[in-house]
């Protein structure tokens, strides 16, 4: 039977489908904190420590909080499927501690479209790279192709979980961009932004970085609960 969690009077505040775009935009006080309260050498220095160590213990911790509110009652095909969830958030912590560096030795990274098109670069390192990317890619694609349509479906009847996927998937393009968008500055302008506006970005990406994990173990969580399973 159809359900719609916006409506339903059983469910507590976390597992309410706006808790996690709530807590995401609440808790942009941090990196603004980060932005405006510190000078640039601490705001920096702030921002090396979450991304060198907070957000890869967080990936850590998240690959164990899913494990553990993992369906109990999964089937086979279901329980495949969880592995290649997990194995998506290892990748995740992979590259936080630098995979796409230990891929090659001759360039400053390996999973770039540079990389392949650089000919200095040795084929032996481009095949592993390449095979490294191709099981992404087919994992990606299966997960997609599965999931697709029941997240979209869910996601317009309140479901709590795909909501924070969702959230997890809007911060980490939120991220990307704004990693980017010095470079992009540059290369657009001409002129290199401002030490202040430069530290802004750098509070923002590293920062909401590191809120992915957490977003991953909220929607665990929220899952355990959940009596909602994709056959």
């Amino acid at each position: 039977m159809s359900r719609n969690y916006f409506y339903s009077g059983r469910r507590s505040w976390f597992y309410h489908p706006l808790f996690s775009p709530i807590l995401v935009i609440c808790l942009a006080v941090l990196p603004l904190a980060n932005w405006f309260l510190l000078d640039r050498d601490t705001a920096i220095r702030m921002t090396f420590i979450v991304d060198d160590y907070l957000t890869i213990g967080l990936y850590i911790i998240a690959l164990v909080v899913v494990y553990l509110y993992r369906p109990r009652d999964n089937n086979r095909k279901q329980n495949f499927n969880f592995w290649l969830f997990e194995f998506v958030i290892l990748g995740a912590l992979f590259r936080e501690l630098g995979i796409q560096h230990w891929l090659t030795q001759t360039d400053t990274t390996a999973l770039k479209i540079r990389f392949f098109l650089n000919p200095a670069n040795p084929i032996s390192e481009k095949i592993v790279a390449g095979l490294f990317l191709l099981l992404w890619a087919v994992i990606a694609i299966y997960l997609l192709k599965r999931y697709t349509l029941f997240m979209i479906r869910e996601f317009f009847r309140g479901n709590a979980v795909v909501w924070t996927i969702a959230t997890t998937c809007a911060v980490t393009v939120f991220a990307k961009f704004i990693d980017r968008y010095p470079a992009n500055y540059q290369r657009y302008t001409g002129e290199a932004m401002s030490l202040f506006w430069d530290t802004g970005c750098s509070s923002f990406e590293e920062i909401y970085e590191a809120y992915i994990p957490i977003l991953l173990m909220i929607a665990a969580i929220q899952f355990a609960r959940n009596k909602i399973r994709v056959d």
